[in-house]
């Protein structure tokens, strides 16, 4: 206790339970009788993962604690691999903010900029964008029907607009991840969960994700971007190929919040323009694991996968920021 301002000391506690939802009436039995209100009651009859969200609020379970109380604004989060984000307008209490992990999770970094708001702001963010012509981001100024090269110049803005926006809000998230790896030592797998983007690189090599691995990916995911806003060059090592994989799922995840209307194929229109191979994807795969040693025992002349080589240029002509040289 602080005596001197008589206040307990916060203290935040995550906690990761997995349920198999086996009787969804009376899962929302249980959770319409802890609804505060009717909107909550409303929320928890529309669907049972909504029923397990009002149902299983953890600030009404530490007010069961001896010696604890609950502290507002509430917060907590329901991971499902089924689950969608939490549409803002379904936060029915201004004091509640309810999140699902899902495959895009609405968390961020407390101190994210804002998003721009709407389709058009998006568009003009894309005048930034001088490193990306409108063509390698899916314009197609040989269409024959004038409206239809107008909506695939429209399109192009604002996947370049998108991608600036997520350059951004990627560099927050990249600050956060190093500094919770810092405070872990060893990283583990289920640090990884915790984290915003190196999450999203592949899996089996989670345990070498350390802190220093972390800043080196962010020197070569600014370098990145830096090309995104003045003279795009593409990726120089396999670190950057996946710095740039990492951007289009920032880029894919903001789309999906801001309700952008974007082509089905827009990311691989990117892909195609933006990467010379895809190679770098074959190390998200479990049934590969240790393909890229075999690749060097063999001498394919295609570009090492050994995790030791990430951050390696390509060749001669292509480099990397020193940092990113220094382990």
């Amino acid at each position: 206790m602080n005596e001197e301002s008589g206040q307990g000391q916060a203290v935040s506690l995550r906690v990761t339970i997995e349920v198999n939802i086996i009787d969804p009436d009376a899962l929302r039995d249980s959770a319409i009788s802890r609804a505060s209100d009717t909107q909550e009651v409303e929320y928890a009859i529309s669907d049972p993962m909504n029923a397990l969200i009002i149902a299983s609020d953890p600030i009404q379970a530490a007010d069961v604690l001896a010696g604890v109380e609950g502290v507002e604004p509430r917060a907590f989060r329901v991971s499902a691999e089924t689950g969608n984000p939490a549409d803002d307008d379904d936060i029915h209490a201004a004091d509640t903010a309810i999140v699902i992990d899902g495959e895009f999770a609405d968390r961020r970094p407390a101190d994210v900029p804002d998003a721009p708001v709407t389709e058009q702001d998006f568009i003009d963010l894309s005048a930034q964008v001088e490193g990306l012509s409108p063509d390698m981001l899916g314009y197609d100024d040989e269409l024959e029907d004038e409206g239809e090269r107008r909506r695939s110049l429209r399109q192009a803005k604002l996947v370049a607009g998108l991608l600036w926006h997520a350059s951004v809000v990627m560099m927050d998230e990249l600050f956060s991840d190093i500094e919770l790896l810092r405070s872990r030592g060893t990283p583990t797998a289920a640090d990884m969960d915790e984290t915003f983007v190196i999450s999203g690189l592949p899996p089996r090599f989670a345990h070498r994700y350390t802190a220093l691995f972390a800043q080196r990916f962010l020197t070569v995911a600014v370098d990145l971007t830096t090309r995104i806003a003045g003279r795009w060059q593409p990726p120089s090592c396999v670190a950057q190929e996946l710095a740039l994989r990492c951007l289009l799922n920032e880029a894919q995840l903001l789309a999906e919040e801001a309700g952008l209307e974007l082509d089905e194929d827009w990311r691989a229109t990117v892909e195609e323009f933006l990467l010379e191979d895809t190679d770098a994807e074959l190390l998200y795969s479990e049934a590969l694991d240790g393909f890229e040693d075999y690749l060097d025992s063999i001498g394919t002349g295609v570009a090492s996968m050994k995790f030791e080589n990430w951050f390696e240029p390509f060749n001669n002509a292509r480099h990397v920021p020193p940092y990113a040289l220094s382990d």
